[in-house]
């Protein structure tokens, strides 16, 4: 059995090395005896099992497919053809879906998504540090804003946590610029204000000439100006502020009160518009289509924690205007 198994082996890989251009009569290879079947020999040679030298070369031309890469080709058409045709007659449905549903090819930015809107910068246009910045920066500077006047976390931080992703290449720089600009608040009031305004005032080129130590410092400046403006913080002993915001359409004014129980908040709108008082124990919305008063309550705010006052005027897709609003204890305001 073994030595059948061997000569089978010999005989497929002669089938395999065999040279098909060459005539099996031609140059000075043995012809075989006449009369004798080359198959029949064999045969004879590996049992009665085996298969002929003539069956292996006929089946070798019968399984010729040509070019691999050709078939491949053809293969991947006939494919993606079925896949097309099974597809357009039964489309294949999400797991959420009973039925095929049409979707949007774009959707739109939600509000909150959206950069700050050129409606809103009017007012920081108006101050004195923040009017000296381009109005990209100030766009992105608002932007960030209005997320860390709600925070609890010390200035210096907030400071950096701004105006970081406007200056990658300094960050090393932040915090000691943040602490040289906090200095004069409880020293000489505006006086490095003052003097970083005037440098960058006698650069030709104004800001975009300004060194990026004092780039940081005008933002960092620029950025307390603005969370100020944000910031409407009450308390028994002071318990009213107010604010006026003003924007190409007109002053949005702002009243805040407290009355020991209830923090009371009156919006003075330019054109129709809306409010809304995000807090941890509170959501509440007004809303009206023409110029006027809007007003919100909230019973027993909670002391020390930020709320969130959105003011949004009539103007489609435009992201709302966030004012931070604070009840302190009046030992701490």
């Amino acid at each position: 059995m073994n030595s059948e198994s061997e000569n089978l082996k010999r005989l497929l890989l002669e089938f395999l090395t065999f040279d098909r251009s060459v005539s099996p009569t031609s140059g000075n290879e043995p012809t075989p005896p006449t009369g004798s079947n080359p198959s029949a020999v064999c045969a004879s040679e590996v049992g009665s099992d085996a298969v002929s030298f003539d069956f292996l070369f006929e089946t070798g031309q019968s399984f010729n497919f040509g070019d691999k890469t050709t078939v491949q080709d053809r293969f991947h058409t006939l494919l993606k053809h079925r896949f097309q045709t099974e597809f357009a007659n039964r489309p294949p449905l999400f797991p959420w879906e009973a039925e095929v549903r049409e979707y949007p090819a774009e959707i739109p930015m939600p509000a909150y998504a959206q950069p700050i809107s050129r409606l809103w910068l009017e007012n920081p246009l108006r101050f004195s540090i923040s009017s000296k910045l381009p109005e990209s920066v100030l766009q992105r500077l608002l932007d960030r804003c209005q997320n860390m006047a709600q925070s609890t976390q010390k200035q210096g931080v907030k400071l950096v946590q701004i105006v970081e992703s406007l200056f990658p290449d300094s960050l090393d720089a932040l915090e000691p610029i943040a602490n040289i600009v906090l200095t004069p608040a409880y020293r000489s009031g505006s006086a490095l204000a003052e003097a970083t305004l005037q440098e960058v005032e006698n650069l030709a080129g104004g800001y975009d000439q300004a060194t990026p130590e004092q780039q940081i410092a005008l933002t960092m400046l620029a950025s307390m100006e603005i969370m100020s403006a944000l910031a409407l913080t009450v308390s028994t002993a002071e318990p009213a502020i107010s604010r006026d915001w003003v924007t190409p359409q007109g002053v949005v004014h702002v009243d805040v009160s407290y009355t020991g129980t209830v923090l009371i908040l009156n919006a003075t709108m330019p054109t129709g518009g809306g409010i809304q008082l995000v807090g941890a124990d509170a959501d509440s919305h007004s809303s009206r289509q023409e110029a006027g008063i809007l007003t919100l309550a909230q019973t027993a705010p909670v002391i020390g924690s930020a709320y969130s006052l959105e003011v949004s005027l009539d103007d489609d897709g435009q992201r709302p205007l966030r004012f931070s609003v604070m009840v302190v204890e009046p030992s701490a305001n």
